[in-house]
Order: structure tokens, then sequence, then C-alpha cells
């Protein structure tokens, strides 16, 4: 919205619905081709009684991936209000570095999957966080236009992990599907909003830049966690879960 409003103000506005409309219609055409591809009813149910549920693993995720949505959360509330406070940036400048850290963020989640494949998961959710850390406490020493380089490696960094988290949920708990992709996705959601919450009394006192830096700490936590992570039992047999793992075999 900002990219769309800050150059060209309310007439931008026109812009903003054609958005939603082409994400509808390229999520229209893949659900079609993928249609003929899904598994039937019973190979689901197949997969889903001859492997037990993760439960431990799938706790283990659910904090991990709380603690990432606390990171994503953060910048996004609290990167513009440094830029705004600490560097004097009108609201729509900051919007707009908002917006260059969403659009690193969206290649993050497609280039975070690409990388699994090659890479393996465990790479993909524990090397990201171990960038996004210092990446994210140089962010206040940065002038306006330093910063938007390292924004967008933060950006991919930050959602390298999300592709592969859902798909873990599911696997943990393959006989539990939908309530592993709701739990991840709204009970994390709204634990890394409690988070950022928390740390708004920092801000108060300490100002933005306090809060970026606690932020910052944030992915070591996020990276020990997923390094304890096991493979799932209902994984397909060609996953690599680490280039270790596949050079030993």
């Amino acid at each position: 919205m900002a990219a769309a409003l800050v150059p060209l103000g309310l007439k931008g506005t026109l812009v903003i619905p054609l958005v939603p409309l082409a994400a509808a219609a390229a999520v229209l055409v893949a659900v079609r081709r993928l249609g003929l591809r899904l598994p039937a009813h019973a190979q689901r149910h197949r997969l889903s009684t001859a492997h037990g549920q993760q439960w431990r693993a799938f706790a283990r995720l659910l904090v991990l991936y709380s603690a990432a949505n606390g990171v994503t959360v953060g910048l996004l509330a609290y990167v513009p209000l440094f830029l705004v406070h600490a560097r004097a940036t009108s609201p729509g400048q900051s919007n707009l570095m908002t917006s260059v850290l969403l659009a690193a963020a969206a290649a993050g989640t497609l280039l975070g999957g690409l990388a699994a494949q090659r890479l393996g998961r465990r790479f993909v959710l524990v090397v990201p966080q171990l960038v996004l850390a210092p990446a994210i406490a140089l962010v206040p020493s940065l002038s306006y236009g330093a910063m938007i380089p390292l924004v967008v490696v933060i950006g991919v960094a930050m959602n390298a992990n999300m592709s592969i988290a859902l798909v873990l949920a599911q696997e943990y708990l393959p006989a539990r599907m939908g309530l592993a992709s709701g739990l991840t996705i709204g009970l994390c959601g709204g634990a890394g909003g409690l988070i950022v919450a928390g740390l708004g009394l920092l801000g108060d006192s300490a100002g933005p830049a306090a809060v970026l830096y606690v932020v910052a700490a944030l992915p070591l936590f996020v990276a020990a966690v997923s390094a304890s992570l096991p493979r799932p039992a209902a994984a397909p047999s060609e996953t690599v879960w680490s280039l270790h793992a596949e050079a030993r075999r």
C-alpha cells in the first residue's frame, strides 16, 4: 500500500485491489494444476497411520516459530518507529522501508523452499537465523539509504523458514494436518504479537532502538531450537534433511 500511495497519492488506492486479485488468480491456476496430483484419501489415511504423531517435536516447532513470529512482528512494528523517531524520517518513507522488508520476505519464502530442496531443511532452519541476528543489530547504526540493502537481507532471512515450518508441522502430526497448520499459523502468530506487546514496555522506556537490539537476539534462540528438531518420520524418503546426513548415506 505504501509503495502505491507514496508516489501516486490517494489515486494509488486504485492499484491496491489489483494485488489480491492477481494473487487469487495465481492460486486458482496453481490449485487446478496440482489438483490431479493430490494423493487420494486412502493414501493420506495410510500415511497418517503408518507414522506416529511426534508431539514433542511439534511442540518445539511451535516454540521456535512463535519466537520467529516475534521477530517478524517486531521488525514490522519497530523499524518504521525507529525511522520516524530516531532518523526523523517521514511516515511515507518509513512505510516504504516496510514495503521493502515485506517484498524481500516474500522472496525469502520462495528461496527458503528452493534452498531446502538442495541444501536440506536443517540448513534453511538454522543458517538464515544466524545471518538475521547480526543484521538486525546493525539496523540502528545505519542511515536510511544504507539500511535498504540490509533490510532486503533481513527480509529474505526472516521468512526463509516459513514454508519449511508449515510442512514440518504437518509431517510431525500427519493424522492431524489441519490442527497442525492452524496452531502453527494462528497460535504462533498470536504468540509473536504477545512477545512484541511485552517489548512495548521496553520501547516506552528506552526507545525503539533498544527493542530492535532485543529482537536481534531472538533469531539465536530460534536457531538453537531449530538445530534440535528431528527429521519427521512422515517425511518423504527423498527429503533432504541435512547435507551431512545425505553424505553419510
